[in-house]
């Protein structure tokens, strides 16, 4: 009997630990929760303006999405009351679906700007050092232009697969040129 008395004793005891440990994982997910609420709460955008640089605006808007742990499914529901202009455009057609949807919100936004792979590449092509910038300064734009443009390729080969390309491309008549 006391042996049997002992093992309730022990059972209880654990079950009682792991309720206790329970319980505070509980509270550490609740205030995680109410934690990041809070924070995205506190998230102080402005109006996007036809005077911006859509893509400075975007790269804002993410670090700043990142920065307060806002769930990435929110970003566009975040950003679309502070659209204006030719991204309002953008959104407004979308389907509710493709809304809801970050990337193919910004996909659309930066469309609507007319700014592609293409326009990267171009951009990428024609950089020199301004009069007043410096090698660091061009390295630092070439390598953020190099990024955008390469945003699609998932690995070497992919980038490789656009670096030939673009060779192949440029060592054509531009009537062979598509």
């Amino acid at each position: 009997r006391r042996g049997r008395l002992m093992e309730e004793s022990i059972r209880r005891e654990e079950s009682e630990r792991q309720l206790e440990v329970m319980t505070r994982m509980l509270e550490r997910m609740s205030d995680r929760r109410v934690g990041r609420e809070l924070r995205e709460r506190d998230i102080q955008l402005v109006r996007l303006t036809e005077n911006d640089k859509i893509e400075t605006y975007l790269t804002t808007l993410e670090r700043v999405m990142e920065a307060y742990e806002v769930d990435k499914a929110r970003w566009a529901f975040k950003l679309a009351p502070y659209l204006s202009g030719r991204a309002q455009q953008a959104y407004a057609s979308l389907t509710a679906e493709e809304a809801v949807e970050y990337k193919t919100l910004k996909d659309a936004i930066l469309r609507r700007y007319d700014i592609t792979e293409e326009t990267y590449r171009q951009k990428f092509r024609g950089m020199k050092k301004g009069v007043d910038e410096s090698y660091k300064e061009l390295a630092s734009k070439l390598v953020d232009t190099a990024r955008k443009r390469l945003q699609e390729c998932n690995s070497a080969e992919d980038v490789m697969d656009v670096v030939a390309r673009e060779q192949l491309l440029s060592s054509m008549p531009t009537t062979l040129q598509i």
